[in-house]
């Protein structure tokens, strides 16, 4: 059972001022485009049979072909391609980070800003790892180098005690420009679902 009640056909057109006029909508280029119904979770493609009113901002109120249950479903663009999503499947994605359409479309063309950034912080990240190694080989050949056993000791604690501090502050840089990519690839994505609301 949904959990969003079902209004009439007057409710939604008052309520979201549509207009009658089912005949003059070009449904052409969305036929493609499918719908889940949130009664019955049936999968309804878009055709001009199942739209019984169409009101601004991309919005349809739309029949399920199975349970005849009226849902508004908006038509959404992200980059690549238009979707249909039920403005209850709206209201969720806005008290879950608003993840549905255009955020996902989104991130994946911002994987490629800041290819600089990125190589820098896959730079630092391999360093991390040479001088860890380096770190491992020059205890080891001190070790057998040296004379004495305090200073064997010596320069193997010396050169843990200093790889370690490396590697974790090569680290660290490393996992702060990514952290900075990733804040930036978030503040984006909200402003352009925020500017897509307005």
């Amino acid at each position: 059972m949904s959990k969003y009640p079902k209004l009439s056909i007057e409710y939604f057109a008052n309520f979201y001022n549509f207009k009658w006029q089912p005949n003059k909508i070009d449904l052409s280029p969305y036929l493609d485009l499918s719908w889940e119904c949130a009664e019955c979770e049936e999968i309804n493609s878009l055709n001009p049979d199942n739209i019984l009113l169409e009101g601004g901002g991309n919005r349809f109120v739309i029949l399920c072909s199975k349970c005849n249950n009226q849902s508004i479903v908006w038509l959404m663009w992200g980059l690549l391609r238009k979707k249909l999503i039920t403005e209850a499947a709206v209201n969720e994605a806005d008290t879950s980070n608003m993840n549905f359409g255009i955020i996902n479309k989104t991130s994946h063309v911002n994987y490629k800003r800041y290819p600089v950034l990125r190589l820098i912080s896959n730079i630092y990240k391999v360093l991390a790892w040479l001088s860890a190694f380096s770190t491992a080989i020059i205890a080891i050949l001190s070790c057998t180098t040296s004379r004495g056993e305090y200073g064997c000791l010596m320069i193997i604690l010396s050169s843990l005690v200093i790889g370690t501090i490396t590697v974790i502050t090569l680290l660290a840089v490393s996992e702060g420009i990514k952290v900075f990519i990733d804040i930036e690839e978030n503040t984006r994505s909200i402003a352009t679902i925020m500017k897509g609301d307005k």
